[in-house]
This record gives structure tokens, sequence and C-alpha cells, in this order.
């Protein structure tokens, strides 16, 4: 059906092939602009609620003397810890999936692996994670600095 047709095939995986070619580099910076967009979103709802749940503590926590800045700092990292430790779990999960698809393809089919992964996979989605958990902190700190302290300890 198509007699000019020829295929490429590479022995390994090199990030730096991305940049030869534009149109999966704009796919790529576009996945990495909806990546972080949703990621930020998920950990600001996330860190929001768990705020949320949490300001009697934050009130507690002022009432024996601790000042704004300093529960405005433990919510911030909270969430920066809380988004790392996600991204640990997402990574080892991610890994854990490309080496069962692998095993799965070479059992059903009997080829080399079908999915790679390059070593520039971890620091690339641990750096999205900690952007997202940096871009989702100023939410989580806006429901934190709304305590009513008396109100919270009140109840």
């Amino acid at each position: 059906a198509y007699p000019y047709a020829t295929i490429e095939t590479t022995s390994s995986v090199d990030p730096e092939t991305l940049f030869g070619d534009g149109l999966a580099l704009a796919t790529s910076a576009i996945a990495l602009v909806v990546g972080v967009a949703v990621c930020s979103l998920v950990v600001a709802t996330t860190a929001g609620l768990a705020v949320d749940e949490d300001r009697r503590t934050l009130a507690i926590l002022a009432a024996v003397g601790f000042s704004t800045s300093s529960r405005l700092t433990v919510v911030a990292i909270t969430t920066l810890v809380t988004t790392a430790g996600g991204a640990l779990v997402g990574i080892a999960l991610g890994v854990g999936g490309i080496v069962a698809v692998n095993e799965l393809a070479g059992a059903i089919i009997d080829s080399g692996p079908v999915v790679r992964v390059h070593p520039i996979f971890v620091p690339y989605a641990f750096g999205v994670a900690l952007l997202s958990g940096l871009l989702a902190v100023p939410y989580p700190l806006a429901v934190a600095i709304r305590t009513n302290v008396l109100e919270e300890v009140g109840r």
C-alpha cells in the first residue's frame, strides 16, 4: 500500500531527539503545562481541604503563642512535603507500571521492551511535582489565614 514507506528504529531512548522534531517538542511543552496545571489544582484543593479540617489545630497553635507566620510556614511546609511524598509514590508506581507492561508484553508477544524509561524521568517528574506544589501553596495559606482563633478554640 505504501511502497516508499520506511521503518526507523532506535536502540535507545534519547531525549535529545525531541529537539529535532518541532511537533514532538510542542506536544511535550503542552503536556508539561497541562500536567503542572492539573497537578497544581489537585494539590491546592487537597491541601485546602486538609487545612480546613485542621483549623482547630491552627487555632490552638495561635492560642499557645505561635505567630501567624509560623503557622503559615507549617502549612506551606506540610503542603510541599506531602507533594514531594506523592511525587515519590507516583515515580515508584510509574516505573513499576513500566516494568509490569514490559513483562506482560514479553509473556504475550515475546518481544523486547515495549515501553522504556529514561533516567531523566525521575528528576523531571519530581521537578514537575514540586513546581505544582509551589504554585498550589497560596490557596492553603489563604484558607489558613482566614482561621478565626476565638471561634475555633471555642468549639
